[in-house]
């Protein structure tokens, strides 16, 4: 069966109806703000370029694309959208999913039409026939299937896994224009990318002269060539026919993280990690100019890689998405609108004692400021960007303590935006920090082997602890971590290690309690009961462990089927809640480990989990770029 994707639509688009607010538009049950519009995967066009069609963690928006409108909010998958695809005549809209299904809509209404199911892993592209009655989709397993997409039945199906020759997994994949052809590659352990044949299963070539890891590849239109990129390696073209190097594109140094062939495929685009992007001739690899970067004055609200890059269908306009949408003039690089609201990952979030403002961060990003009340972002604190996002309020509320990656520990003012003062100038390698309830002490730690006291006010070192690791064959998982936390009346100290294990301290004569003993690889977070009596534990084993912390005794085991990524006690003690890699927030008893009910809401992981000081909230920050407050108790 053979695909050509056409660029044109024949038929206009109708109206999606009224605007829906955003971010707020589709809140899940129990939520009541929403703070991001979730991290951006792809981008595309319809065919009549009327509007732009944007992926992210917690659905599609549908853009207008002339007037900014504000956009309409899509969602029908269980998971995050990682591609997304119109129909050549303009009437149909697909979307794959981390929740491993196809969806397809009516692009201009938004109603659901139906679910294609059978994909194990997730969906990481889809391509619709020439006529639009088949779609194409493949799964990061390299499983390619075509469904007929009148009825949603599989017609065809294709797993590069099961190939003879395949010496590796496959994890990234595109499919060419006509839908007859496979290019993957794995980042991890090969810079080539391989070409398969999807009708016969056969593997036509191997695409090899990467030197470093790649990031993206994208067909040209008509398939004859193909653009690879890679993190520190530029870009190169290829012939796909031959399979033989045409040049390589030089001109930065910025890792590359998305291409994209303008309609006519005269010329390339391509997204990198310093917020630029850049157009080149196709024909002669000649850099013709370059769009954004950090010097572009909408780059500061965020600093992110340019994630997703698409053509408009007559190539004179170019949308481009790190943190901030901006569509160009790809003629003249002039800028003719830009949206923000679009953050990446939230690996950490924390409220302030008084429940009045929220601070979350991203590995690499600044730390945004919201208000808890209305979800209005006040302010973003740029400084170094360290790649541990932990931080936390000071009992004033206003201030916050941070360490970086020069080995200081900093204070910042949440009023002005700026920072204070160094509060110590030499911290070590500590990334994860705590803070006593009364606000006499605060705790640095490395999550390895050592852990800080210091005075809050003057930033003198009270006591060190240190501690030998046990014996462990290499870390293999090296998670967020927030594993360093007092019990509520400071006089007990808990703090993760790398040898899976976790040190309980007597903050007062600095001597170690007990040591913790039962996971099996690194410890992501711990936090206390509010009685402190118990202390819960997350790990990369996908197990949640409750231990006595007078005894030390393992109490109980939990092992959510989705893994977790971050746990809470209830305001009460009686229950936990942990955030799975699912996106999913489930509820524990504390006492006998029964799961007692879940929250759906999140497209990706839970990396965070705080409830506000009053108990009436809970704080969830995720992978897929967005914050919920949930109304508690539920």
């Amino acid at each position: 069966m053979k695909f050509m994707l056409t660029l044109f639509s024949l038929a206009a688009f109708s109206s999606l109806g009224p605007a829906q607010g955003s971010p707020q538009s589709g809140l899940p049950d129990g939520a009541r703000l929403r703070l991001g519009n979730g991290n951006i995967t792809e981008m595309q066009y319809s065919p009549d370029g009327a509007r732009l069609a944007v992926a992210t963690g917690i659905g599609i928006w549908i853009y207008d694309a002339a007037n900014r409108k504000e956009p309409a909010l899509l969602s029908a998958h269980e998971g995050g959208i990682s591609c997304l695809a119109y129909s050549p005549d303009g009437n149909l809209l697909a979307s794959g999913s981390t929740d491993n299904a196809v969806h397809l809509r009516n692009a201009s209404t938004g109603a659901h039409l139906r679910a294609l199911e059978g994909h194990t892993s997730r969906v990481i592209d889809v391509i619709f026939s020439r006529d639009g009655s088949a779609l194409a989709s493949v799964d990061y397993e390299n499983s390619v299937r075509i469904w007929d997409t009148a009825t949603g039945e599989e017609q065809l199906s294709f797993d590069a896994r099961t190939q003879e020759g395949m010496e590796y997994m496959p994890a990234e994949a595109v499919l060419s224009p006509d839908g007859s052809m496979l290019a993957a590659w794995n980042y991890r352990n090969k810079h080539d990318i391989d070409l398969w044949d999807i009708s016969t299963g056969k593997h036509l070539r191997s695409l090899q002269g990467h030197t470093e890891y790649l990031t993206c590849v994208a067909f040209s239109p008509d398939g004859s060539m193909l653009a690879s990129g890679s993190w520190r390696d530029s870009i190169r073209l290829w012939d796909v026919v031959s399979g033989s190097h045409l040049r390589r594109l030089e001109g930065t140094e910025a890792g590359v993280q998305c291409v994209d062939f303008s309609p006519n495929g005269s010329t390339l685009s391509s997204g990198h990690s310093d917020e630029s992007t850049r157009i080149w001739d196709a024909g002669t690899g000649e850099l013709l100019r370059t769009l954004g970067g950090r010097s572009d004055t909408l780059a500061s609200f965020t600093f992110k890689s340019v994630a997703a890059i698409a053509f408009s269908p007559d190539g004179g306009r170019l949308a481009t998405a790190d943190s901030t949408i901006r569509v160009w003039d790809s003629m003249t690089g002039k800028r003719l609108w830009g949206i923000g609201g679009h953050f990446d990952s939230v690996n950490f979030a924390a409220i302030s004692p008084d429940g009045a403002t929220l601070a979350s961060q991203g590995a690499r990003q600044p730390i945004s400021v919201w208000d808890a009340a209305t979800g209005v972002h006040k302010r973003s604190l740029e400084h170094d960007m360290s790649l541990s996002p932990n931080f936390v309020f000071r009992p004033d509320g206003q201030t916050l303590v941070r360490g970086d990656d020069y080995h200081s520990i900093r204070l910042w003012d949440l009023r002005r935006g700026g920072e204070l003062r160094t509060l110590v100038k030499d911290a070590g390698n500590d990334v994860v920090f705590a803070y006593t309830a009364d606000g006499s002490m605060f705790a640095s730690g490395d999550a390895v082997s050592s852990a800080t006291l210091w005075d809050a006010q003057t930033g003198a070192k009270l006591r060190t602890f240190n501690w030998e690791l046990f014996d462990f064959s290499q870390v293999i998982y090296r998670p967020i971590r927030t594993s360093l936390a007092f019990s509520p009346d400071g006089k007990l100290l808990a703090s993760g290690s790398e040898d899976y294990t976790i040190r309980l301290f007597d903050t007062a004569e600095g001597t170690p309690l007990h040591t913790l003993k039962g996971h099996e690889l690194d410890i992501v977070s711990v936090v206390f009961s509010p009685d402190g009596g118990v202390l819960a534990s997350v790990s990369g084993d996908n197990t949640v462990r409750l231990w006595d912390t007078v005894t030390g005794a393992d109490l109980l085991t939990l092992q959510p089927g989705t893994g977790a990524l971050s746990v809470v006690f209830t305001p009460n003690g009686g229950e936990i809640a942990t955030g799975g890699i699912n996106g999913s927030i489930d509820f524990w008893d504390a006492a006998t480990g029964t799961h007692q009910r879940a929250l759906k809401g999140h497209g990706w992981a839970v990396n965070s989990l705080v409830f506000a000081p009053d108990g009436n909230t809970l704080v969830s920050g995720s992978g897929d770029g967005t914050i919920l407050l949930w109304d508690f108790p539920l």
